[in-house]
């Protein structure tokens, strides 16, 4: 499992943290940013990375939608650093 959580919170999502989770740890780490080119962009590059789940701060519905579409889940609405973010929801101890 991939998971993609926003390194800046808000609307504009410029990087992300990419976790590989295997067994309920994290086996890989990397950040990178967003490709340019909107929302297009971002869910190509998100399905090309075979992200199954991004976990940000505020979206709007049109970007979750589309993303939901391209098979990527979707949790908005989280703040925090990208590691403890990541922590609490191999926990279970995400709020959202």
């Amino acid at each position: 499992m991939t998971i993609a959580v926003s390194t800046q919170w808000g609307e504009n999502f410029s990087r992300f943290a990419y976790y590989r989770i295997d067994a309920g740890k994290v086996r890989e780490e990397e950040e990178a940013p967003v490709a340019p080119g909107g929302v297009d962009a971002l869910v190509r590059q998100l399905v090309g990375l075979e992200v199954d789940l991004i976990i940000a701060s505020r979206m709007a519905q049109s970007v979750e939608q589309r993303l939901r579409e391209a098979g990527i889940n979707v949790i908005s609405g989280i703040d925090g650093r990208a590691a403890s973010v990541m922590s609490a929801y191999l926990r279970g101890e995400l709020a959202f």
